[in-house]
């Protein structure tokens, strides 16, 4: 008997806030759940085929409700439930509670992007049955800082609410290493929680960084994180410049945040902001521009998502499994910035896509359609 496949976590942020590009229409998403369709979500793993699966309909119903196009709304549920890009699980109880959330792009009816969270409680029965579940969704512009940010500290609220072990320990980039210095108590901030350290920590996590808190010069170089960090964030009024003067360290960066006699909210929301727009100030398309040859057809894997635009190989003139006959025009506005600036002449109508979504992820660029 083959090994059940594990459940893919993730609590990285900065996976969450990317929008991702709504596909076409996906016939019949309830029977592709039902036959099993390819996926490692938590929640899509810990059911059965003969689990109860009415629930998807009353998560459609409730985002035609909330306002989503009757059209996209069992694609969105469908999109959620087997491809998010959050995705935590904790036991409670008898049951197991688990959230996935999902940013998906704008369509030609929706002004915005939209982040949908879905969380469900699932049973220890034969076969396993969802008990409840629920869904939400608002209407953010994940190109836009501020919206993003209110996702970040969405997430480290999730993280909080599903601790160790049973977020996923692998997401941290363990090369991104930052040091925190001084203690907001001893510098004027106001309403400071007992637990500040925690919530640093959640912050940090949330945005796939590990970080290191030290509260005195005499911790920050106990745990010798001159040479440890390779950045440092420091409340205002911390003395964080003077301590580093007297390391010889490799800290590249310095952000001192915050002001005495605001809130340690606030403090924590300069912070959160500052780490976010370091890890996201240098998006690098892994491309080479060129132009598309007379009637050149090419066939491309996406490789990675960005927040503005997506990435793809080097291409290849094969296309996949499906055959060259079953593409069809494809509308996704981040796939087609991603192809602008790997196609110097590029247009809108040449990009498709393998007609057999979700089961295949082949892009296809034709020439001769522009």
């Amino acid at each position: 008997m083959a090994a059940k496949r594990r459940p893919k976590l993730s609590s990285d942020a900065l996976d969450f806030v990317v929008a991702e590009d709504c596909p076409q229409v996906v016939d019949d998403p309830c029977r592709l759940l039902v036959d099993g369709v390819k996926s490692r979500a938590p929640i899509v793993l810990a059911l059965e085929r003969k689990s109860d699966y009415s629930f998807f309909d009353s998560l459609a119903a409730k985002l035609v409700d909330e306002g989503v196009d009757e059209k996209f709304a069992p694609t969105y549920a469908f999109l959620v439930l087997t491809e998010p890009s959050l995705a935590l699980s904790t036991q409670d109880g008898p049951t197991r509670r688990i959230v996935q959330g999902l940013t998906v792009s704008r369509t030609a009816s929706d002004e915005n992007d939209i982040r949908l969270l879905a969380e469900a409680q699932i049973t220890n029965s034969k076969p396993p049955e969802v008990s409840n579940c629920s869904i939400t969704v608002f209407a953010i512009d994940s190109s836009e800082d501020d919206d993003c940010l209110e996702l970040v500290k969405e997430v480290e609220e999730l993280l909080r609410a599903f601790p160790s072990p049973n977020t996923p320990q692998q997401t941290l980039n363990v090369g991104v290493a930052w040091a925190w210095f001084g203690n907001p108590h001893h510098l004027g901030y106001l309403n400071v929680p007992q637990d500040w350290q925690s919530r640093v920590a959640s912050m940090a996590r949330a945005l796939g960084a590990k970080i290191y808190i030290a509260s005195s010069e005499v911790e920050f170089n106990a745990q010798n994180l001159g040479h440890r960090a390779a950045h440092a964030v420091s409340p205002m009024g911390a003395g964080i410049d003077q301590v580093l003067q007297r390391v010889d360290g490799q800290v590249v960066d310095t952000f001192e945040v915050g002001t005495p006699g605001t809130s340690f909210e606030a403090l924590l929301d300069s912070a959160r902001r500052q780490i976010y727009l370091l890890a996201t100030a240098e998006e690098v398309a892994r491309s080479v521009d060129r132009d598309l040859k007379v009637d050149e057809i090419v066939y491309h894997r996406k490789i990675s998502n960005g927040r503005k635009f997506d990435y793809f190989d080097e291409g290849s003139q094969e296309p996949c499994k499906h055959g060259s006959e079953g593409f069809v025009p494809w509308n996704g506005d981040k796939a087609r910035k991603g192809m602008r600036r790997r196609y110097t002449n590029f247009s809108d109508k040449m990009l498709m896509h393998c007609g057999r979504f979700p089961d295949c992820g082949m892009y296809a660029v034709s020439q001769t359609r522009g």
